[in-house]
């Protein structure tokens, strides 16, 4: 299904067919040029059908359509373009990509032509939206309480009228061109619980897909800042220290075994002696040494007291797995105090980490990338005229962090395109803007291989636009759910 989308234009250029005026030739990326014969079919080799070490293949959704779409052009991973293009879809995951149709298949019942949607434009994945504005229909109270809470537990069931509410909202947002998107709370909690990345099923409703995520909110400015990051310190010296107080409990535990083998040992001579000594003959039993029926020398051996188990702690627990590598961590920083620490937990603990917002961690840029932590921007931010979004993004990636855009926790809809394509009229490479649109958020997310690219075993979920690029107001944008 290609699904038409009107996008909002918020200037124009000299040419109507590049509204930024920045000349095709700067970008590799988004020229469409025409091949030669032998450089095609070396490209066909490698891509054709295309198939990468790291592809996963992507859940299925519901989906059960086998079909071609025949285009123009299509966007390759490594910013190759192939045209013609013949991309075929299988049960809503990618199976080929070709310059040429798929061959007849030979059936029992004869042989069968491939089918082929024949369309106009260039092909391109679908957008990657790594901080969400998809409302969750009222399910922010969630079916376990804070921190605990699991995104992933209180999805719909994927059937027909599940949820017709938020089934519309996704139809809007497949229509803006994004095919994946991060779920978390969007409580002010310092520990949010368990987000999750989701795609879109044949109903238009999020499912799971990958683990899950221990999501933090570093919000607030000035003092509250400050109080939030030392929170976000404390919660991870907490969970240390309760593993150290479970660690203790096992030693203690121990002792208290080998204790208690040598009381029995002990007490068993003290009957002995009992029985010996005549003092309470062949009747003699374990008493209670604080009775009042014990004698001021009696000498019986005392019981060891067991020690005290560490009390629950679900919260404590979750940071453990993170420290330990089981669960990933995103940090909501919005400040430069809540980067710090950030930073500072990834040191001491090797997260594996992603930042949202980010806000004043340009001058932690250098560690960032050297830890391999990666950012999530607020497109969101543009709506009110914050032009430092481009300066910080160029900051980012002077110094070698990923760095992806996302909605800001907003219901952007279709201007998530136009909002990006002003970091391009701001200076921003359209590669660079583009990938962290859909690539980057997809690596970031872990989706590599399933999202982002055009590639075999990748989401049928993609889009098709006319123009320069897909930032162009003036070509045509259309959306492809995969059926």
């Amino acid at each position: 299904m290609l699904r038409t989308s009107r996008r909002c234009s918020v200037s124009s250029g000299p040419d109507p067919s590049n509204r930024f005026g920045i000349p095709r030739s700067v970008s590799p990326f988004f020229r469409h040029l025409p091949l030669p014969a032998a450089a095609l079919a070396i490209l066909v080799a490698v891509a054709g059908p295309v198939s990468t070490a790291t592809s996963q293949e992507a859940a299925a959704g519901g989906y059960e359509r086998t079909y071609t779409i025949q285009a123009d052009a299509c966007w390759l991973p490594g910013g190759r373009v192939l045209s013609p293009a013949f991309v075929s879809l299988d049960k809503g995951v990618i199976a080929r990509i070709s310059t040429t149709a798929p061959p007849a298949r030979s059936t029992v019942f004869g042989t069968q032509k491939p089918n082929i949607i024949k369309v106009k434009g260039t092909l391109a994945p679908s957008l990657v939206d790594a901080w969400s504005g998809l409302p969750m229909a009222g399910r922010d109270g969630g079916r376990r309480p804070l921190p605990q809470s699991r995104i992933a537990e209180d999805l719909p069931v994927m059937v027909p009228g599940a949820d017709a509410a938020l089934a519309a909202r996704v139809d809007a947002l497949r229509n803006s061109g994004v095919g994946f998107v991060y779920l978390g709370r969007t409580d002010g909690n310092l520990q949010r619980g368990l987000g999750v990345v989701t795609g879109f099923s044949v109903n238009d409703l999020p499912y799971a897909i990958g683990d899950d995520w221990l999501d933090f909110a570093g919000t607030g400015s000035g003092s509250a800042a400050q109080i939030r990051a030392q929170d976000l310190k404390t919660a991870f010296d907490n969970a240390v220290a309760l593993r150290d107080s479970r660690d203790d409990y096992e030693e203690k535990l121990d002792k208290y075994e080998e204790d208690l083998k040598k009381y029995e040992e002990s007490f068993a001579k003290y009957l002995e002696e009992q029985k010996k000594d005549g003092k309470k003959g062949g009747n003699a039993r374990a008493e209670d040494p604080k009775s009042s029926g014990k004698k001021k020398d009696d000498k019986r051996p005392k019981r060891p007291k067991r020690p005290a188990s560490p009390r629950r702690n679900v919260a404590g627990d979750l940071i453990l797995d993170a420290i330990d590598g089981k669960l990933r961590v995103r940090i909501q920083a919005d400040s430069e105090w809540v980067v710090a620490v950030a930073v500072e937990l990834v040191e001491e603990h090797n997260l594996d980490l992603v930042l949202v917002n980010a806000i004043g961690g340009e001058a932690y840029a250098d560690s960032l990338a050297d830890h391999g932590i990666g950012v999530v921007l607020d497109l969101s931010r543009q709506l009110a005229g914050d032009d430092a979004l481009a300066e910080e993004f160029l900051a980012y990636r002077k110094a070698g962090v990923d760095v992806a855009l996302g909605s800001g926790g907003r219901d952007l809809g279709p201007m998530l395109l136009t909002l990006a394509g002003e970091l391009v009229a701001a200076g921003v490479d359209q590669d660079e803007v583009w990938r962290a649109l859909t690539s980057t958020p997809a690596n970031l997310l872990g989706l590599s291989g399933q999202a982002g690219a055009l590639q075999r075993g990748a989401s049928g979920s993609m889009i098709l636009f006319g123009g320069a690029h897909p930032f162009d107001a003036s070509g045509v944008f259309r959306s492809h759910q995969p059926k």
